[in-house]
């Protein structure tokens, strides 16, 4: 897990999802993260945010700012 300052001054921390290190998801997200499942050979979460259920794939990034309000930057593949 990463822990820095974001441009406009808030604290964040973040971590990429492996598909292989979800105690470190759990351990950012708390209680938000929700159960894993598996798809064609890919491990995917959901956490609850604010804004809903967001699924989480391999290769995105779960994102905790300083209040504690969590967000998936998805990582766009080529």
């Amino acid at each position: 897990m990463e822990t820095g300052e974001h441009p406009l001054g808030a604290v964040v921390s973040r971590v990429l999802y492996t598909g292989g290190n979800m105690q470190e998801v759990k351990q950012l997200c708390g209680d938000k993260l929700l159960a894993p499942y598996f798809c064609m050979g890919f491990s995917i979460l959901s956490i609850l945010t604010d804004d809903g259920i967001v699924t989480i794939d391999e290769g995105d990034t779960v994102v905790r700012d300083d209040d504690g309000r969590l967000h998936v930057e998805k990582w766009i593949r080529p």
